[in-house]
């Protein structure tokens, strides 16, 4: 829960969502966040699996990566988070 608790996080989820795949260049641009934070906050969501690049992380040096949102997997985390919020798990 920590990660989606995060307001950077849930703005990227908003823009990936909103306006379709973006480029990491187009994401921190969106936000007005550095570079490296935003790296850093799309590594997280990745590891939840709610957001997917076009290239593997051990090519990602020197290109320009796209995101998109994984909609099924930010719809069920949301899901289980108002559970959890309710007391229902």
């Amino acid at each position: 829960m920590e990660t989606i608790g995060n307001l950077a996080r849930v703005e990227i989820l908003h823009a990936l969502s909103a306006q379709g795949p973006l480029t990491t260049p187009q994401i921190y641009g969106e936000l007005g966040a550095a570079r490296t934070n935003t790296l850093r906050h799309l590594e997280a969501l990745e590891a939840l699996g709610l957001v997917v690049a076009d290239e593997p992380p051990n090519r990602r040096h020197g290109r320009l990566v796209t995101w998109a949102v994984n909609r099924a997997a930010v719809k069920a985390t949301g899901e289980a988070l108002i559970g959890y919020m309710l007391g229902e798990s």
